[in-house]
């Protein structure tokens, strides 16, 4: 990982608001003194139950990224959906 001092970056702005944008959509909470494990291996209890549940998140979410959902939309999500139970 490369990492940039604030003086070769101040002249892009784009990568500041960038970085804003980004810090403003992002929501982390710890609790501290606690020690909970919160990484499940699986969402919803099953492997099944967790694909379909992102299945559904990305259907109900897909008009947030595209302005008219076609069927290439539509196929590509699809087409991305294996590659991502592989890797679960």
């Amino acid at each position: 990982m490369e990492f940039y001092r604030a003086e070769q970056i101040c002249d892009v702005p784009e990568i500041i608001f960038n970085t804003e944008r980004i810090l403003e959509e992002c929501n982390v909470e710890f609790e501290y003194g606690k020690f909970v494990n919160k990484n499940l291996k699986h969402f919803t209890g099953t492997h099944d139950g967790d694909m379909e549940l992102l299945r559904s998140e990305c259907r109900k979410n897909l008009s947030y990224r595209y302005s008219g959902i076609s069927e290439t939309v539509m196929h590509r999500m699809e087409k991305e959906l294996p590659v991502m139970d592989r890797e679960m």
